[in-house]
């Protein structure tokens, strides 16, 4: 049996849940939010994306019932989804921030793995993360630059390694050109879709646990969204230069497009 992975790379803030929704529009693929917090999401029961907790949503009965069972290892339960749905390729969304950055390469030793580096201009993720109101903006600035940077070497050093199993997509592909990037992942899949595929239709919910919270959006579309980097903190702008700046060049050689 051929398992088949499609791993999400990158940082945090960056579309990951959005994208994992949208490629659900590709036959045979179901995305499973942020595996890595499969362990927790079981203890507690948390609330799949389809509306049930784990312990009551048919998809994830066989994995739990083992978890209940004393079966913790991450590999046994991906086997079980894998048994309970042959042919399913199965997205993964942990990302590739510190804590996980070994994780792809350990999954591509045991499956056939996809890797889709995504990347989202530095300074609209900080943007992102600051409309939390952090208390320190300089801390909170440092570190996310300097996360964001690790997230995404991490992600370059899987492409060395595995060049022939790495995609690039930028988040802006994604919220201005939908369907040509599900038709990329597509061909990289060796997957046929329909030539009318829109992105823009309503996204599947799938079984997605840990993740942004827009996992449980039932009317969620793809839109373009405009991030006005001008409305950036002076401070918080030139600490992600200083840190991060020469990477987002890079990645944006003409600034975010």
């Amino acid at each position: 049996m051929n398992k088949k992975i499609i791993y999400i790379g990158g940082y945090g803030w960056s579309g990951s849940t959005l994208l994992s929704r949208l490629l659900m529009l590709l036959p045979k693929v179901i995305s499973l939010g942020e595996f890595h917090n499969i362990k927790e999401d079981f203890k507690n029961n948390d609330k799949c994306s389809c509306g049930e907790h784990v312990s009551s949503c048919f998809f994830w009965k066989a994995p739990f019932q083992k978890f209940q069972q004393g079966v913790v290892e991450e590999k046994d339960l991906f086997d079980q989804l894998h048994f309970d749905q042959p042919n399913t390729i199965f997205i993964d969304a942990s990302k590739t921030t510190f804590s996980n950055f070994q994780r792809p390469f350990k999954l591509a030793e045991a499956y056939d793995v996809l890797f889709i580096h995504l990347v989202r201009d530095g300074f609209s993720v900080l943007g992102s993360n600051l409309k939390r109101k952090p208390r320190n903006l300089f801390w909170n600035s440092m570190v996310t630059a300097i996360h964001w940077k690790l997230a995404n070497y991490f992600s370059e050093r899987f492409k060395l390694k595995y060049r022939d199993r790495y995609l690039l997509v930028k988040y802006e592909e994604l919220i201005h050109d939908p369907t040509t990037l599900l038709k990329k992942v597509a061909k990289a899949l060796d997957l046929k879709i329909s030539d009318e595929l829109n992105g823009f239709c309503m996204l599947p919910l799938g079984h997605q646990i840990s993740g942004n919270n827009i996992r449980f959006e039932k009317e969620l579309k793809v839109e373009k969204r405009i991030s006005n980097t001008d409305e950036l903190p002076r401070v918080g702008k030139w600490v992600f230069s200083f840190f991060s700046g020469s990477m987002v060049k890079r990645y944006y050689p003409s600034g975010n497009s």
